[in-house]
């Protein structure tokens, strides 16, 4: 029913107000460190928040770890964002959590958290990018770890929210602070779409509160 609504409305909306609402989608696919996108719809008394973090943005490297130290961040960072501790809601909204699931895209083991941190660690068969396995060894970099320059995936979070709110027509603001703790995550392009309220935000540092008034 959201993504009907969104595509009803989107829809219906100027050409240059589409525009600017398939820009989350360019800068996706550029994958620009510092960048973030996201959507929010607010459904009845489902509230509904999808965001898409390059990796780097919040652990420094877009990779599968190569260390202890660095899978202990993954995995860190994961729990971390299924806490919801940089989520913040109108009291008058009286919105309970009703799922969560964070995953990581372009990492080698990937990793499913679904509210219980429940962990799926799948196989990536096609991690390996191009690679001639014919021994042919002076043509390889003997150090074979994945590095950013070699990781054409571009690690990424993705994080999909559920809450269910019996007074969702009070609820007036949220804030997504996923900058205070992640300094290298920038800016966050939050698409939002409410009965009453169709609009983009741009959050970053300090300006991290989304007002859902019309």
């Amino acid at each position: 029913m959201i993504r009907l609504l969104f595509l009803f409305l989107f829809a219906s909306l100027p050409a240059s107000l589409a525009a600017q609402f398939d820009e989350p989608m360019r800068q996706h696919d550029a994958h620009v460190h510092g960048e973030a996108s996201g959507h929010l719809a607010l459904d009845d008394s489902v509230l509904r928040i999808e965001l898409e973090i390059p990796a780097y943005n919040l652990i420094g490297f877009e990779h599968a770890p190569v260390n202890a130290d660095q899978q202990a961040l993954l995995d860190n960072t994961v729990e971390a964002l299924e806490k919801l501790d940089w989520l913040s809601l109108d009291r008058r909204g009286q919105c309970e959590q009703s799922a969560v699931n964070v995953h990581t895209h372009g990492m080698e083991a990937e990793h499913h958290h679904d509210g219980d941190a429940t962990v799926d660690h799948a196989d990536h068969n096609d991690h390996d990018h191009d690679h001639d396995h014919d021994h042919d060894h002076d043509n390889h970099d003997h150090d074979h770890r994945p590095t950013d320059d070699h990781d054409h995936k571009h690690g990424s979070f993705h994080a999909v929210v559920e809450l269910s709110c019996s007074q969702a027509q009070s609820l007036g603001w949220l804030a997504i602070d996923l900058f205070t703790d992640y300094p290298a995550n920038q800016t966050m392009r939050l698409d939002v779409l409410t009965e009453s309220l169709v609009k983009q935000v741009d959050l970053r540092p300090g300006r991290f509160r989304v007002d859902l008034t019309p």
